[in-house]
């Protein structure tokens, strides 16, 4: 139950947003519309059956014209300028890695002549250390000749002062 004007008036509006040309009309035999003796469903004259139209490709919105030669300039312009700044940035930001790389270069040296010196301080240790565990032996081999020392001194008093004949004679 739909009115025939209204199906006529959007059919119209929807090929004016579609873009059809007046000439695509003429193509057709009827002006676009079926010929023959029968009516359509919505009573027009016609076969009764669709004909395919060839439509001209949708775009969504209204039509753009084709840009014009200072539209490219301003268009070339501008993609050369986002190009510039973006290259500038990563300029900046190599400049950036460039600097940490040559701090961290810098903090690298100095640790490596602090190892060399403290290499040189663990050598000196290491000498030192074996020139105290050298004098530890001598001190325990003293230590040892006195306590036998002083053992021989105990006997030969307590041997002399009681004269315990039968121990040794």
């Amino acid at each position: 139950m739909s009115n025939p004007g209204l199906r006529n008036r959007h059919r119209s509006e929807r090929s004016a947003l579609l873009g059809e040309h007046e000439d695509m009309g003429a193509a057709d035999s009827g002006g676009g519309r079926p010929t023959t003796g029968t009516t359509t469903r919505n009573g027009q004259p016609g076969s009764g059956r669709r004909r395919h139209r060839t439509r001209a490709p949708r775009n969504k919105g209204a039509a753009v014209p084709p840009p014009t030669g200072a539209q490219e300039a301003s268009n070339i312009v501008e993609s050369l300028m986002r190009t510039k700044s973006a290259m500038k940035q990563d300029l900046e930001r190599i400049s950036h890695v460039t600097d940490a790389i040559d701090s961290d270069g810098a903090m690298l040296k100095d640790t490596k002549e602090s190892h060399q010196g403290l290499s040189g301080l663990a050598k000196g240790a290491k000498g030192a250390l074996r020139y105290l565990q050298a004098q530890e032996r001598r001190e325990d081999v003293v230590l040892w000749a006195a306590v036998i020392f002083f053992f021989l001194s105990a006997a030969y008093v307590f041997w002399t002062r009681v004269r315990i004949p039968f121990l040794l004679w």
